[in-house]
């Protein structure tokens, strides 16, 4: 089982799966995830918000952040996707996120 693997698996229940077998994770585990990622050394490359509504997932636009095209270590995106997600917890809309790692 590769690490994006075991990532599913540690956290389907804390989240909805999507068809393409990745996890939009529950704003309230969101900071769980982030320490998951960086125990597992995965860079997390960008996060998106989901409005997740009565078994209907709609994208919101808005609560997006790319670090993919930033030079960043790999310690400053642990550090850069809290920061995001706790400026989420207090503005956002969202109440779920989709991480892309690597």
């Amino acid at each position: 089982m590769n690490k994006e693997q075991l990532l599913i698996q540690q956290y389907h229940d804390k989240g909805i799966l999507t068809g393409n077998n990745e996890v939009i994770i529950y704003k309230k585990f969101c900071f769980d995830f982030i320490q998951s990622c960086k125990e597992l050394k995965l860079r997390i490359l960008g996060i998106d918000g989901y409005i997740l509504d009565k078994n209907k997932i709609k994208p919101n636009l808005i609560e997006v952040v790319d670090f993919s095209k930033k030079r960043n270590t790999s310690q400053d995106c642990y550090i850069l996707a809290a920061s995001f997600i706790k400026n989420m917890l207090q503005n956002g809309y969202s109440n779920g996120y989709l991480f892309t790692v690597d």
